[in-house]
């Protein structure tokens, strides 16, 4: 068990980073507050906006918390316990770029590829 520092950046990661377009496949995008050598600070919430460019759009966002009145499909989420989800949908072919930015924190981008 590692104690975490301050928050510093935000990491992305996925389920998948190659989607079939013709089968509007999903993908699941996790975002994590970290700190500076990578641990995942889960008492600190923050507000994570997300940005997609390309041929996807998003389906929800969620964070588990069960009495949170933030929409379901805004392009935004506060953090719970250091994370929060993404969750896109391919709607045509080509390369599809996520990023996250909040808090003043180290932002974070993914490449995904529709084909």
């Amino acid at each position: 068990m590692k104690t975490a520092g301050t928050p510093h950046a935000i990491k992305l990661s996925t389920n998948r980073k190659e989607l079939i377009a013709a089968e509007s496949q999903v993908t699941h995008i996790v975002a994590e507050v970290i700190d500076s050598v990578g641990v995942i600070v889960p008492d600190q919430h923050i507000e994570i906006q997300f940005d997609v460019q390309g041929p996807a759009k998003t389906i929800g966002v969620d964070n588990g918390d069960l009495w949170s009145i933030e929409s379901y499909t805004a392009n935004y989420r506060e953090t719970r316990d250091g994370r929060c989800l993404l969750v896109l949908k391919t709607n045509g072919e080509g390369k599809i770029t996520v990023t996250a930015t909040g808090g003043g924190l180290k932002s974070s981008a993914l490449i995904l590829n529709s084909y």
